[in-house]
């Protein structure tokens, strides 16, 4: 995994399982995200929306007002995050320009051992995210939807950097 930090003095941190694990396509892809969070100001947004979100819990008076506060601005917080995940997975497509690279990337993110990679269907893969869709739109379903996730599902992932390559 990686991760990026700082504002002012942006840093990304690799893990040994990327240097050591992955090729240099993939490596490009997972560095190529990292910094699109950088380029994006992603690192800046996602504090300057967390402190809003504490300052509405402090300030207002009422208990019940400001758990319905922070509530809501987490919730667009999140969704924010997930959609900013979206772009950084086109940044490191753009880093790397293989296609493939990105999606083995998500499907060892999916939990996909890396000796079953190239025996996927990423077709019948996709398929799954239909169901989930599905799922996702009734009253249960949006309970798993991801909705208090920083990140999309890897499924959604890889349909919307699929979809954005056809495009």
């Amino acid at each position: 995994n990686a991760f990026t930090g700082g504002v002012e003095e942006p840093f990304v941190v690799l893990h040994q399982g990327v240097l050591s694990k992955l090729g240099p396509a993939e490596q490009d892809f997972i560095i190529g995200h990292e910094i699109g969070h950088i380029k994006f100001d992603h690192v800046l947004y996602q504090m300057i929306a967390r402190l809003l979100m504490m300052q509405g819990m402090l300030l207002t008076p009422n208990l019940v007002l400001s758990r319905i506060l922070a509530q809501g601005m987490q919730l667009r917080i999140l969704d924010w995050s997930r959609k900013a995940e979206l772009s950084c997975d086109r940044a490191g497509l753009l880093a790397c320009q293989d296609p493939n690279a990105a999606l083995r990337v998500m499907l060892r993110f999916a939990g996909v051992p890396a000796s079953r990679l190239d025996e996927l269907n990423i077709a019948a893969y996709l398929e799954q995210y239909e169901v989930l869709e599905d799922a996702s739109s009734s009253r249960i379903g949006k309970l798993f939807s991801g909705l208090y996730e920083s990140h999309p599902w890897i499924i959604e992932r890889v349909k919307k950097l699929k979809e954005w390559v056809d495009s």
